[in-house]
């Protein structure tokens, strides 16, 4: 069976910041990179943001917090969302939303947070649960419509990204009632003590009901995150590294390679663009190697509302002139 590859680099090609995307002409340089984009057709593809881009290639599959959950082997009896820690920064009257490392908690402080939480919400079925830097709210019934991933919010006003529809109303108040909650909380004073930014609210998406085993496409599954390890669970195959994964000369493969996504959700522009040469060192050789033998089918999801597709024809296209990576950065209004 000839190899496919479903590379899943959500934010790799933007969209960033103009002055971000013009200091790769500074960095690399990124021969491979820039092979695969000057060799491949451009298809439209939906979302930005990995949950969204996995579920367009495997779209069969459960809501990302049952995929989580089943990653992590724990059962759902009701409904789970993927939560995270983030900060919420007054400015005037509104507030700004931050996440990332920077406001994830110590181990001990994520125990605290999540029993001090199970035992104010839990009579009003809301359960916390944490394991490093994964996060699940556990639910009997939805509190509303989703809310937008974390990825689509980090770095926005909370008010352009909260609907104001009546469906949402339970979604505002649980949101308010975080912020109450976490207000002079213990593990804050201990984080401000240390000179650390206050954890003072938390942000749920992804919801869905249990997950069950799935007959997925993919023979294998490439990556480092909860949604790789929740992929390879369900679909019975195992997990494998980013720095291993893509050796098979045959079978189809999901690649999901979150680091890019991960420093623009934390603000980090130096992080960015670590991680896009990162791609251009460990990865991008792999996708070229198999193009160029002429018997891939290679789809990469950049992030920026757009599918790159490689086929047998990819090795063939000599007239095909390479640009600076940085002309193919989606650049953020």
């Amino acid at each position: 069976m000839p190899q496919q590859i479903e590379c899943i680099a959500p934010r790799l090609l933007g969209p960033v910041p103009g002055t971000l995307a013009d200091a790769l002409s500074d960095a690399g340089p990124f021969p491979q990179l820039e092979w695969l984009v000057a060799h491949a057709r451009r298809e439209p593809a939906a979302g930005v943001d990995t949950e969204t881009l996995l579920a367009s290639v495997h779209p069969s599959l459960p809501a990302p917090g049952p995929l989580v959950a089943a990653g992590q082997g724990l059962p759902l009896s009701g409904y789970g969302y993927r939560a995270a820690p983030v900060h919420l920064r007054p400015d005037r009257d509104r507030l700004l939303l931050f996440a990332g490392p920077e406001f994830e908690p110590l181990p001990e402080e994520s125990t605290q947070l999540v029993d001090a939480f199970n035992h104010t919400f839990g009579a009003d079925g809301l359960t916390l649960w944490s394991n490093g830097a994964d996060w699940l709210l556990l639910v009997d019934e939805p509190p509303g419509p989703d809310l937008p991933a974390l990825a689509q919010v980090a770095g926005y006003y909370l008010d352009t990204v909260l609907p104001d529809e009546v469906a949402f109303r339970r979604w505002r108040q649980l949101l308010n009632e975080m912020q109450m909650f976490l207000h002079d909380h213990p593990v804050n004073q201990q984080r401000e003590a240390r000179g650390e930014v206050a954890i003072n609210g938390l942000w749920f998406w992804g919801g869905g009901p249990s997950a069950a085993p799935s007959e997925l496409a993919s023979d294998r599954v490439v990556g480092d995150d909860a949604l790789s390890q929740g992929l390879a669970t369900l679909g019975g195959t195992a997990l494998e590294g980013v720095d291993t994964g893509l050796g098979a000369d045959n079978g189809e493969i999901t690649l999901i390679w979150t680091d890019a996504e991960a420093a623009l959700v934390a603000g980090d522009a130096a992080g960015w663009m670590a991680a896009v040469e990162r791609f251009e060192t460990l990865i991008a050789p792999r996708l070229v190697k198999a193009a160029q033998a002429g018997s891939a089918r290679i789809n990469l999801y950049s992030g920026n509302s757009e599918r790159l597709s490689l086929g047998p024809w990819a090795h063939w296209h000599f007239w095909c002139r390479r640009h600076p990576l940085s002309r193919r950065v989606t650049r953020r209004g």
